[in-house]
């Protein structure tokens, strides 16, 4: 999480000669509007300015920041709805590490060594990969956001073209709508097998499952790629990071 100091700039032309109070919120968040902030006017239709300052994640996946407001004159009552201007202003965050996911659009194994997805991974490092793509289980990776492209056509199905669709935050901070939770991948197929986890963090690596065993992790949402293979994933519901 890139947590930040946003200054808000007000600026308004004020009819009445004093104090007005500066009141906003966070649009859709249910909180009492913080009108804390006074500034005192000229009057008479001359231009007013002022500004607030607050905290923002700059790296949200969560999308804009509305802010909404309102200034109204320090004579009227707080509770009342006269003379109330209103004003509204966005905040775009800037994602760093985004969860990306590859599939594709057929049925079936759609990798046969001529298709690949080619990214930038969260440490900066770009990276081409080739993976079993399947229509059910894609491919999935954390990435600088918008560096995740699919290349080639599936030699052996010319009409497989891969599909990338951006599907949320990799670091838990950034979003609060991503949970890391503990999950145990169990698997019983009489050889071993390896998996895919992207971990809270958004660190992607490879883990080898032996038979007969259980290992557990702590991911992201959706953060084991199992390959549709015989293994059997649970997600313990219980928070980690």
């Amino acid at each position: 999480m890139a947590s930040i100091i946003a200054t808000i700039d007000i600026d308004f032309e004020a009819t009445f000669a004093g104090d007005h109070r500066v009141c906003w919120r966070i649009q859709g968040s249910g909180d009492p509007y913080d009108c804390s902030t006074i500034v005192t006017c000229a009057g008479g239709g001359t231009p007013c300015a002022t500004a607030f300052t607050t905290t923002v994640n700059d790296t949200s996946c969560d999308g804009v920041v509305t802010f909404e407001g309102y200034i109204q004159a320090t004579c009227e009552n707080l509770a009342s709805l006269a003379g109330r201007l209103t004003w509204i202003v966005d905040f775009t965050p800037t994602p760093v590490c985004v969860r990306y996911e590859v599939s594709s659009p057929i049925g079936g194994n759609s990798w046969d060594g001529g298709s690949g997805v080619l990214f930038t991974d969260c440490s900066g490092i770009d990276t081409f990969r080739l993976d079993n793509i399947y229509e059910n289980f894609p491919f999935a990776a954390c990435v600088i956001d918008g560096s995740a492209s699919a290349l080639l056509l599936d030699a052996g199905d010319p009409g497989g073209i891969l599909v990338v669709n951006k599907v949320g935050c990799c670091i838990t901070a950034d979003s609060d709508s991503t949970v890391c939770t503990d999950v145990t991948v169990e698997n019983s197929s009489g050889g071993a097998l390896n998996i895919e986890v992207t971990e809270c963090g958004g660190f992607t690596s490879t883990a080898n499952i032996l038979d007969g065993t259980t290992q557990a992790f702590c991911v992201i949402e959706n953060g084991v790629n199992i390959f549709n293979q015989a293994l059997t994933v649970t997600d313990l519901g219980t928070s980690c990071s």
